[in-house]
This record gives C-alpha cells, structure tokens and sequence, in this order.
C-alpha cells in the first residue's frame, strides 16, 4: 500500500512526518472497505487518537462539518468516487489539517495528482 502525506500549504511529508501528536488529534479515516477502516479504527484508539470513519466523500463532509480534525487517512478509491476529490475540500473545511492517501493502486501520476 503507497501513502503520500500533504499539509493543507501542500508541504509533502515522508508517512512518518515531524509533527508531534496532541492529545487532542482527531483523525478522520475514510475508507469504503469495513474491515480495513475498522483495523485502521482500532488501531489509532489504541494509541489514544479520537477517531471518526466514513465510507465515502459525502460521509466524510457530514462527519467532518461535526468536530474539529487535525488528520484524515483518505482511501484513494472510494468505490466509484476518488479520495483526491475530498482533499480540496477537507482542506477548506479545516485549515492545517494533515491528509495521509491510501491506495492499493499506486501510480506515478496519481501521487503527483495528490500533491
């Protein structure tokens, strides 16, 4: 699995980063595939991230409009929709937000498109 991860300034960052955590990061996983964002879910509770999931860009919206995010883990294919199409816009919904995309489907182009 490929990740890029870009600030809303649009500075890339390795997956690891060099921001520190807060106790009060809320990260959005948005992922069309149950099991993978229930995993993914757990997994940032463990480490004591409030999380949020939604299975596609409308949901995504919807639960962003409710809380502050700092982070959102994007799915690049969400079902017939694109993970990129929600960037833009979580960016406008949230200044600073930090935006990891996924994808199984990994390409030159599309990374560049994310940037």
């Amino acid at each position: 699995m490929a990740a890029l991860e870009t600030t809303a300034a649009g500075d890339s960052e390795g997956a690891a980063g060099d921001r520190t955590r807060n106790a009060t990061d809320r990260v959005l996983i948005v992922e069309d595939d149950p099991t993978a964002a229930m995993l993914l879910a757990r997994a940032l509770r463990r480490h004591a991230y409030e999380v949020e999931t939604a299975a596609s860009v409308q949901q995504a919206l919807e639960r962003g409009a409710l809380c502050n995010l700092t982070t959102a883990i994007v799915d690049l294919r969400l079902g017939r929709e694109s993970g990129l199409a929600l960037v833009p816009l979580l960016v406008q919904q949230h200044p600073g937000i930090r935006i990891l995309v996924l994808t199984g489907y990994a390409s030159i182009t599309t990374a560049v498109q994310a940037i």
